[in-house]
């Protein structure tokens, strides 16, 4: 038999206490006249062996009883010795090195007394056992067996990482080692078990593999982050104002007063806020800045959060573009309204091409075509601007004056409904889709009785579709229609820019509609991401061939998996650990391709684990066995009492029938 926890012991000094009560009775006597005692002298012998025999009764029972008690405290086992020395075990253990693991208690840091006991588990295992060690980090070292002291030296070499993967994947990961060892195997799980990156629903029971569970629960943090952010405006240009809208999450169960937020931009503070938040309370803000230079921007918010640190800067990254391509192809002419609308600001750059000139591969160059009038529709310019639009171009159509349906076979090709034939009358602009993303920023009020647009004829669809009508008609046609196709997007004119047909091209409404379509061509990209997501990210770039491509940050070199696409191209970011800036460059030159900023996984900053009583039930559940951690040095008994038989409630059975016994002595031996 051994005890768990042998320093209990000292406790059995207690069994002085009764001894000492029973040696040192302090009752008082009482004289009492008789006039014969010899008669009464007979009885108190009597009476004094029976008293004495019951007192040294009632005190056996009492230490008995005491002594037991200390023994089931001391958490006594029998050891399956017998297991062990038959063979050496494959040891599977886990330690979670996650961001929420730099979090502690009075005891110390989670990660560095996880580490420890690991440690003090491999110290005290036989010299021919085998280890797996594995991480929140996915590689393919995981799946070696490692020596006693090459696993202490692995474990040594742990750094927190900003990544998680579910318990489930570790476990199955785990599963799958032991059995390639064809020996007895062990899984042993250091985690502090935060909520909300476990999966105790997709792990399924193994009888055949004994599991302990050491949770390291922190002391309750009161934890600020970032959630998301976002521009308010989807293009940045020099020399004016943006605002950045961000959203701050309490996720504590105390108040934040005076909380500064300062946003940094290449370095540099570009501005601050300081805000208030109370107990789980969620807060949407802004901060407004100046851009000074073109280009790729590295920004950052920064938390005055001196509690929890790991997630106080939330990177980002933009561009900023100095013009916009746009290629108008027209049958010989340029349309007039159309050359003076970009020559009137510099950041439109227009390449002006005649469609029997054009090369159909330039398309996937530019982020916006505009059809100008086109007359004729050649079946090759119809198959690139479809394989174009779908690859995220924004396409304007203006229908010819004199041939208004040559644009139909494009239509069908694109899959949309066909225009019919012009429709004449007075038809004045009832209502805009205001809600609409290209017509944001374009009023502050809008008046009463609004100056509209008015057409004498336009092209009507020749049936009810799914387009967005920008402007209506009084008929409730559109005048103006968009589709989102694929990655692109279609702006539909059912007028040509003529007098004869309306007067569009001559009302206030149209170049800031057709400048937000420029400016929102290739789709909004996000500002960050998250580590630890398996959906791709698209980016609209238009890369070297026979190159290989890395992702670089400050400190860590990867190449991702690329994949080339319609418009640009895809990457998987499942492999990074950091959060930071990452340069998308070549691995044979300097080029920069795009800045992603990549942040720390949101689960790790929601900072709620899992109580005793949800542990405790999945470990019934599953058939595990868990223990809340309290000291690194006690792991390797914790682990071989885990796989033994406890005897601590047979003493708890003891301790009472001792004290039973001792009532039942009491109340009926007189």
């Amino acid at each position: 038999m051994k005890l768990l926890f042998p320093e209990v012991l000292w406790a059995l000094f207690a069994l002085a206490i009764p001894i000492f009560i029973h040696l040192f009775s302090f009752r008082t006597s009482k004289k009492v006249y008789f006039s014969d005692i010899r008669w009464l002298q007979l009885l108190q012998q009597q009476t004094n062996k029976r008293s004495r025999l019951r007192h040294l009764i009632v005190l056996l029972t009492r230490c008995l009883a005491i002594a037991f008690l200390v023994f089931a405290f001391a958490q006594p086992y029998f050891p399956q010795e017998q297991q062990r020395s038959d063979s050496a075990e494959a040891l599977s253990i886990h330690i979670d090195n996650s961001a929420s693991m730099e979090l502690g208690s009075e005891a110390g840091v989670n990660l560095e007394q996880a580490k420890a006991a690991a440690t003090a588990l491999a110290q005290k295992a036989r010299p021919d056992d085998r280890f797996q060690l594995i991480l929140q980090e996915s590689n393919m070292l995981e799946m070696r067996s490692l020596t006693r002291t090459q696993f202490i030296d692995a474990v040594s070499a742990i750094q927190p990482v900003s990544t998680t993967r579910p318990l489930s994947v570790i476990a199955n990961r785990q599963s799958e080692w032991i059995k390639n060892q064809e020996r007895v195997g062990r899984r042993i799980w250091f985690s502090d078990f935060q909520q909300a990156s476990q999966d105790f629903e997709e792990i399924k029971a193994d009888s055949t593999i004994s599991t302990s569970i050491f949770q390291f629960k922190p002391n309750a943090p009161t934890n600020l982050y970032i959630d998301t952010a976002w521009l308010a405006s989807p293009v940045v240009t020099t020399g004016k104002a943006v605002r950045l809208l961000y959203k701050v999450v309490n996720s504590g169960q105390e108040p934040r007063s005076s909380v500064r937020i300062a946003l940094e931009i290449n370095g540099i503070q570009k501005g601050l806020s300081t805000l208030d938040l109370e107990a789980g309370q969620v807060l949407v803000d802004t901060i407004d800045f100046n851009p000074a230079e073109s280009g790729w921007q590295k920004a950052a918010l920064v938390l005055d959060d001196q509690l929890v640190t790991f997630d106080d800067r939330y990177y980002l990254s933009f561009d900023i573009k100095t013009a916009m391509e746009v290629l108008v192809i027209s049958d010989q002419k340029v349309n007039p309204y159309l050359t003076a609308l970009f020559a009137a600001d510099d950041f439109v750059r227009p390449t002006y091409l005649a469609a029997n000139k054009l090369d159909y591969n330039r398309l996937k160059q530019y982020p916006v075509v505009v059809l100008d009038h086109l007359a004729a529709f050649p079946s090759g310019l119809n198959l690139a601007l479809v394989e174009t639009v779908e690859a995220g171009t924004t396409l304007l159509h203006f229908p010819n004056e004199k041939n208004p349906l040559a644009g139909n076979i494009l239509l069908t090709q694109l899959g949309l409904t066909a225009l019919a034939a012009p429709q004449n009358g007075k038809f004045p602009v009832r209502s805009l889709a205001l809600q609409n993303e290209l017509f944001q920023e374009t009023f502050s009020r809008l008046p009463e009785q609004p100056d509209l647009p008015e057409a004498v004829q336009y092209l009507p669809y020749v049936a009810s579709n799914r387009a967005i009508s920008l402007m209506t008609l009084n008929n409730r046609d559109p005048l103006v229609s968009t589709h989102t196709l694929g990655e692109g997007r279609l702006l539909q004119f059912h007028v040509a820019l003529d007098p004869a047909w309306s007067n569009l091209q001559q009302h206030a409404l149209f170049v800031p509609l057709v400048y937000r379509s420029i400016l929102l061509s290739g789709g909004i990209r996000p500002l960050a991401y998250r580590l630890g997501k398996t959906s791709p990210v698209v980016l609209r770039l238009q890369l070297p061939a026979q190159e290989v491509f890395e992702l670089s940050g400050d400190q860590n070199h990867y190449i991702p998996e690329l994949r080339r696409q319609q418009g640009g191209i895809s990457l998987q970011l499942g492999e990074l650990q950091q959060p930071g800036w990452y340069a998308l460059k070549s691995s044979k030159s300097d080029t920069v391709y795009a800045w992603l900023a990549v942040n720390t996984d949101k689960a790790e900053s929601e900072l709620i684990f899992m109580t005793d009583e949800a542990l405790e039930a999945q470990s019934s559940r599953l058939g595990l066995t868990y223990f809340t951690f309290t000291n690194a040095e006690l792991t390797p008994n914790l682990v071989q009492h885990a796989q033994s038989n406890p005897l601590w409630k047979w003493f708890l059975a003891a301790v009472l029938i001792f004290l039973m016994a001792e009532i039942l002595l009491l109340k009926f031996w007189k």
